[in-house]
């Protein structure tokens, strides 16, 4: 989840594992073209489970080994008071020698900013102004031009 390795990932990581986060998921749907592909001269009675099975199997077994593996994105423990344990996790995913002190200062004081700004309403959400319609379409073309071309299927 880019989300978490955001979180999670030293500054100066961030966007690189960001941009592999989001290949290995095309590379995931070009593996599961591939493996259709592999799978289509079975019976027609079992191919079918075969795709779903390799489609279920493989992400089942990553997401249990990555359960016990990653730890909580040091935001989210700080978010809810857990600041050892965010320290924690910051000193064991971040290169020695970082000073993890500034690195939860800085993280509070994004946090207390987020708390402090005003609450968008729905109003805001159903009649934004021309630069925020303008975004929210760009947005929709995009997604409807993924969709529309099949890169997802």
């Amino acid at each position: 989840d880019p989300l978490y390795i955001a979180e999670a990932a030293p500054a100066a990581h961030r966007g690189k594992l960001t941009t592999w986060s989001e290949l290995a998921i095309n590379f995931g749907i070009m593996l599961g073209f591939v493996a259709n592909w592999a799978f289509e001269d079975l019976p027609a009675a079992i191919n079918w489970r075969v795709m779903v099975g390799c489609g279920a199997l493989l992400p089942f077994v990553l997401v249990v080994l990555s359960l016990t593996a990653m730890p909580e994105s040091p935001r989210w423990l700080a978010c809810r008071g857990r600041e050892d344990e965010a320290a924690a996790v910051i000193k064991r995913t971040h290169p020695a020698g970082e000073d993890v002190n500034a690195i939860m200062e800085e993280m509070k004081r994004g946090i207390a900013e987020e708390e402090a700004r005003e609450r968008v309403g729905w109003k805001a959400l159903l009649q934004p102004d021309s630069n925020t319609r303008w975004n929210v379409l760009v947005g929709l073309g995009i997604t409807i031009a993924q969709q529309i071309n099949g890169s997802e299927s």
